[in-house]
């Protein structure tokens, strides 16, 4: 997947150092006035997928591996359903800084941050839908340099699930992930969001304890 790396600067700062996406599938075709006229169902595997920031060359995301066990594509009338996604083994680098803005945050070029979107409230013209994503083995750094006293911690051996995830704004998504934090704490990441529009609808406890 490195060789799509100029085609993503274009718009972000993002770089990708490896990865390996393999898909099985069955394809269906027929015009149809009840039916879907194309689906494609079939599994997607992704291993050793590694981005960073190609300003830095700090390391954003690590994926070891990702299945998609089962999804549904379709056409005349579009959508994209996937019955579970198993991330297994990542690592996620988070930063909050001084001005409040997270690192992911600034990996879109200024020229693209400047477009708003005016069809967040309507339904997508494509819907996509995701109805649990499995989280095992996640490992993680956050700091946040946004409070008085400023923080950072490694979190390790995550483990939960997130339901619900979809393009639609009137989809919920609920998060539960918990997980261990240095030697001794534990992190709790609980409650619902709105996923195809966060700054409409979010509501997140992230719990920190024993530390």
């Amino acid at each position: 997947l490195k060789d799509i790396t100029p085609y993503l600067q274009e718009g972000t700062f993002v770089n990708i150092d490896n990865g390996k996406l393999s898909l099985k599938a069955k394809t269906y075709y027929a015009a149809s006035k009840k039916k879907p006229d194309l689906q494609v169902n079939g599994s997607v595997d992704l291993k050793d997928f590694y981005v960073n920031d190609s300003r830095d060359k700090s390391s954003l995301l690590t994926l070891n591996d990702v299945k998609l066990k089962k999804f549904t594509f379709e056409l005349f009338p579009n959508r994209l359903y996937v019955d579970e996604v198993d991330l297994n083994s990542f690592y996620v680098d988070a930063k909050i800084d001084e001005n409040k803005q997270m690192n992911f945050a600034k990996l879109v070029r200024v020229s693209d941050v400047n477009k708003t979107d005016t069809n967040a409230t309507k339904e997508p013209i494509f819907p996509v839908k995701l109805f649990k994503i499995k989280v095992v083995n996640g490992n993680a750094k956050f700091a946040d340099f946004s409070i008085p006293i400023k923080f950072q911690t490694d979190i390790h051996d995550l483990n939960g699930a997130i339901y619900s995830v979809s393009n639609s704004p009137q989809e919920t998504t609920y998060v539960d992930i918990s997980g261990d934090v240095d030697k001794y704490g534990s992190t709790k990441l609980k409650g619902s969001i709105n996923s195809a529009n966060p700054k409409e609808y979010t509501d997140l406890d992230f719990n920190f304890k024993n530390l």
